[in-house]
C-alpha cells in the first residue's frame, strides 16, 4: 500500500496548498515529491476541479527536468490531489 507522509507546506493560495512529501511503496521505496491539495471550500468548486485537473493533464504530457512531473491525480475527502 502506499501512503504518503506530509512534511511541510511550500505554498498556499485561493487554489490550493502545496507540500513537500514523501511518497513510499511496498518494498521499501520511497522518494521526495510535492502534493498539491485542491481547498475544502471555494464559491466555484467544479471550475477549480477542473482547471487543476487540466493542470495535472498539461503537466504529465511534459518531459523537462526542470518541470515537475505528474505522478498521479487523486482524490481523498473530496478533494483533487496531484503528486
Amino acid at each position: 500500500m502506499r501512503t504518503l507522509t506530509f512534511n511541510r507546506v511550500i505554498g498556499a493560495g485561493s487554489f490550493g496548498t502545496v507540500y513537500h512529501a514523501e511518497l513510499r511503496v511496498p518494498r521499501g521505496f520511497s522518494r521526495q515529491c510535492a502534493v498539491k491539495v485542491m481547498n475544502a471550500t471555494s464559491p466555484d468548486q467544479d471550475h477549480f476541479r477542473a482547471r487543476m485537473r487540466d493542470e495535472a493533464r498539461l503537466l504529465g504530457m511534459l518531459a523537462d527536468e526542470q518541470i515537475l512531473g505528474v505522478a498521479e491525480l487523486v482524490m481523498a475527502d473530496n478533494r483533487d490531489i496531484v503528486v
